[in-house]
């Protein structure tokens, strides 16, 4: 985390390791991560959220199906929007 004088900080480590993942925030504090790639062909439908007051991950509901290409929307800073990318394992 960088905090507005940019001092950064390291929080708690993401506990699955994932890259192409797209990324939300909600309400200016939580970051989500859905699902993504744990290595070159292999994915992850599992979505973990961090707190970035407290340091804490927490596990979210997974995404239906893996998918890449996607990109995630908040709207009113309550709902996430997943948007369709290709819906195919790697």
């Amino acid at each position: 985390m960088i905090s507005a004088d940019l001092e950064m900080s390291q929080l708690a480590r993401m506990p699955t390791a994932r890259f192409d993942t797209p990324l939300a925030l909600v309400h200016d504090k939580i970051v989500i991560a859905l699902g993504g790639k744990t290595s070159k062909y292999h994915g992850t439908k599992r979505c973990e959220a961090i707190d970035t007051t407290t340091g804490q991950w927490i596990n979210v509901a997974p995404i239906p199906f893996f998918c890449v290409n996607t990109t995630a929307v908040v709207m009113k800073e309550r709902y996430v929007y997943l948007m369709p990318g290709n819906n195919r394992e790697m």
